[in-house]
């Protein structure tokens, strides 16, 4: 189940990318992965809250890391929201 979440998660964020236009760099894969990391922990989870998409995330790095990163990316100005 989780490797087909993973599988049909990552087909969906390629479609979405496909479309949008970003800046050149490692800026399309940094929101890429997370709208992955987003995507993921929002199913696995069942909750929309950045600590418990934390901890499903189940990251290396601390649990407060995890979230300031999510935290970081979900509030940036640079990620076309409109598209």
């Amino acid at each position: 189940m989780k490797q087909q979440l993973i599988i049909s998660t990552k087909a969906l964020i390629d479609t979405l990318f496909q479309f949008l236009d970003f800046p050149r760099g490692r800026a399309k894969t940094e929101y890429q992965r997370f709208i992955n990391d987003m995507i993921f922990g929002i199913l696995g989870s069942k909750s929309p809250l950045l600590s418990n998409i934390s901890r499903f995330l189940n990251e290396d790095i601390s649990l407060i890391h995890t979230q300031q990163r999510l935290s970081r990316l979900l509030r940036s100005h640079s990620i076309p929201w409109e598209d």
